[in-house]
């Protein structure tokens, strides 16, 4: 199979960033001709919605970080809390390249809301909120970047910045080789193809040094979360193991108590049944 390249493709109308997984071929012809760009666009779209309902021509465009969506009934008041970012982008971190293995990131943003689930009783997280929230995070840490590189700062008060930077810092989409416009696609950026160097050239086209660091310090942050989940999973089932042990002995108790009671009847009903018979057989005596 000939080797892919992620291609990032700005969408001007819309604001939207969508990445191509090309061949060299395929990059240099979309570069050339914008008909067969928005076919490899549209291509892409009708492939990540097959397992949907929506036969729609148009590209789907998924809503800001703020407008999470929902399909479901549950889902509708489910807010995102930080806790439950964390351990989404934990999540999305181990299923990140599956989705560079399938067309059906669909069903893999399902897998990922499903293992979100399992974690908290209380979360009823849908693949497509998981696609809205991500394509939210996404589009808040490019404008982060963005100003910080305007600004010259290199510090953002913004609680998933460094996690964010670790995911996606390194990726070609902060900087998008082709732009969708009215005008034609656009020549590519001197950015870096992920694809085409090893993981410590991709690191290296990122930023001057530090990634690592990074990585490491968000790797312990969402490590001790995950033990926090871990302990409070444990302790709610070592109550539960308690309060089942406690109503076993209750149980256990009221039972021995039944018996007893039982007991001491039948032979306070035996003691009075001698105490008649005795005198019975007096009076037939006398």
């Amino acid at each position: 199979m000939e080797e892919k390249f992620e291609f990032p493709v700005y969408l001007e109308q819309t604001g939207e960033m969508r990445v191509l997984l090309l061949t060299s071929d395929e990059k240099q012809r979309a570069l050339d001709d914008e008909s067969y760009l928005w076919k490899l666009i549209r291509n892409q779209t009708e492939d990540v919605n097959e397992d949907d309902n929506d036969t729609n021509d148009s590209i789907m465009i998924v809503e800001g970080e703020e407008q999470d969506g929902n399909n479901d009934g549950k889902a509708e008041k489910n807010e995102w809390s930080e806790e439950a970012v964390l351990l989404f982008l934990d999540i999305y971190r181990k299923n990140e390249a599956n989705f560079k293995k399938s067309k059906r990131h669909n069903k893999i943003w399902q897998e990922i809301a499903n293992e979100i689930n399992v974690h908290n009783e209380s979360y009823h997280y849908s693949g497509l909120q998981c696609s809205t929230k991500m394509s939210g995070l996404k589009r808040t840490f490019k404008n982060i970047k963005d100003q910080n590189k305007k600004s010259g700062n290199h510090r953002s008060t913004w609680a998933f910045y460094s996690i964010m930077d670790s995911l996606f810092g390194a990726k070609a989409f902060m900087e998008p080789q082709a732009i969708a416009s009215s005008a034609g696609p656009s020549k590519p950026s001197s950015a870096c193809e992920v694809s085409s160097c090893p993981d410590s050239a991709a690191d290296a086209c990122a930023s001057s040094g530090g990634v690592g660091i990074k990585k490491r310090k968000v790797e312990l942050v969402l490590e001790s979360f995950i033990e926090h989940v871990k302990t409070e999973s444990e302790t709610r089932t070592r109550k539960m193991e308690e309060y089942q042990k406690k109503r076993d002995e209750e149980r256990r108790q009221r039972e021995k108590e039944k018996n007893e009671l039982k007991e001491r009847m039948h032979k306070e009903n035996l003691h009075f049944k001698n105490a008649l018979l005795s005198v019975l057989q007096k009076q037939i005596q006398k």
